[in-house]
């Protein structure tokens, strides 16, 4: 039986108190996460709103946008901390021109919207703006010769398409970007703008040709020249049909430091505030309201809640000890609670009075669930047990009870048995009762139909010898 079970140690484990409470925990999550959509793009033509040389206007959840044929501005906002107190120095402005385009290329508006923007700036009601119309899609025709260009909103995403007439040429399209700290092309093709105040992300295009009713590929991506200069290479495709080149683009705000910084889970909840972590050996990470407000080892987690728009921090944090830490997931319950899990190398890593562990076993290789309420106190932190039983996932059910799972090559998991299927780490509740005392209870079922262990009685722990 000894050989049997470790066998199986050197598997997976996963950490689930009930077969059906999971299934229906993971599809309220799944409803939850669909029902999660980020506000429909609209843009606007310029009736005095913005500066003169703008055609239209778009009004992002976290940036602004200036469209004229020549150019696009971005204007992004100084991220700000809980107290509302700037942590850059001003806006960022960082402008793409497209160079050699048509300055008189007439503007297209496509797809009206039934809404209108009013602007009532002064007390004077000959300075109000009232009645703009908004559009699903707006553009220039001919800004290069037999090139047009459509911008429209994807899942809340500024996205924009150059569709070039056959026997025109795609490799006039190049553009020069200013205002930016650096620009770069990532491992994956997306070009890289990154401000003082965040990164803009413009996603390698997709590159196609529809014949037929099929869509035919085209390679290709952004080149990096002098000057701040990009260009776009497009490999082989049929002169005489239409070409498309569609870039899609993301902007996230500066959440980073130093050294190397990796995000390693991400979720939001039902307000739709964005909650970070991942692991970084930096020294200089942002913090606010931290539990933790320095980096204690060579690599520590970090933990970070920004609001809707991701332009307030409202609670950034250390998490850990002095070896290596590393996070693997978060989940958020229905109080707004964060539940952070991953595994830790620290035998000093923050535990709290009363947690199910709070000392690191064996070498010290060990998962771990912290729970961090909504203005992030640490409202618990435990060692889950297993000194050589990393961590890789985290979900967090309607009553608050935390599941990870992760795989293991310890034999000293704190286990239990119940029905005859082993059980390792269960729920994690901060005033669980069991038999009279309060204690952290976790519980994995580990579901093999010939695990046969003696039934446990409550309080006590099976090694699965």
């Amino acid at each position: 039986m000894r050989s049997y079970l470790l066998a199986l140690c050197l598997t997976s484990f996963l950490v689930i108190p009930n077969l059906p409470t999971l299934a229906q925990q993971l599809a309220e999550h799944a409803l939850t996460e669909s029902s999660f959509r980020p506000m429909p793009l609209v843009f606007e033509p310029n009736r005095g709103q913005a500066p003169d040389d703008a055609r239209f206007l778009l009004h992002g959840a976290v940036y602004n946008v200036l469209l004229a044929p020549d150019k696009a501005v971005f204007m992004l906002p100084p991220l700000v901390n809980a107290s509302n107190v700037d942590q850059s120095s001003k806006l960022s402005i960082v402008s793409v021109e497209l160079m050699g385009s048509n300055k008189n290329a007439a503007p297209k508006e496509v797809d009206l919207l039934p809404g209108k923007s009013n602007y009532y700036r002064r007390k004077q009601a000959a300075s109000w703006i009232e009645g703009v119309p908004q559009y699903e899609r707006v553009g220039f025709e001919s800004i290069y010769p037999g090139t047009d260009v459509l911008y429209y909103g994807n899942e809340g995403e500024l996205e924009y398409d150059f569709m070039v007439a056959p026997g025109s040429n795609p490799r006039a399209i190049r553009f020069r970007i200013s205002g930016a700290n650096s620009i770069a092309v990532d491992d994956g093709g997306n070009l890289l703008v990154k401000a003082s105040t965040g990164t803009i992300e413009i996603h390698k295009p997709t590159i196609y040709q529809q014949i037929k009713g099929i869509k035919h590929s085209v390679s290709g991506g952004f080149a990096l020249r002098a000057d701040n200069e990009v260009g776009v290479e497009i490999g082989d495709y049929d002169l005489q049909k239409p070409l498309v080149i569609d870039p899609e683009l993301s902007y996230s705000t500066l959440i980073g430091a130093n050294n190397n910084t990796q995000v390693l889970g991400v979720a939001v909840n039902a307000s739709g505030d964005v909650f970070i972590t991942g692991t970084t050996s930096a020294t200089n990470y942002p913090t606010v309201n931290a539990f933790q407000a320095t980096n204690k080892g060579s690599d520590d987690i970090f933990v970070t809640k920004l609001n809707a728009a991701g332009t307030v921090v409202l609670y950034s944090t250390y998490l850990g000890g002095s070896g290596y830490d590393n996070a693997a997931g978060i989940a958020i319950d229905a109080g707004g609670s964060a539940y952070v899990t991953g595994t830790t190398g620290s035998f000093d890593f923050p535990t709290t009075p009363g947690a199910f562990m709070t000392t690191c076993p064996g070498i010290c290789n060990t998962p771990f669930v912290s729970k961090f309420s909504g203005d992030g106190t640490l409202a618990f932190s435990t060692y889950m047990g297993g000194s050589n039983s990393p961590a890789h996932a985290i979900a967090v059910d309607t009553a608050g009870e935390a599941y990870i799972a992760g795989n293991t090559a310890s034999n000293d998991l704190p286990t239990t048995v119940r029905d005859g299927v082993l059980e390792l780490l269960q729920r994690v509740r901060g005033e669980t009762k069991c038999c009279g005392y309060s204690i952290g209870i976790f519980h994995l079922f580990w579901l093999h139909p010939t695990a046969r262990l003696p039934p446990c009685h409550c309080g006590k722990r099976h090694s699965g010898g």
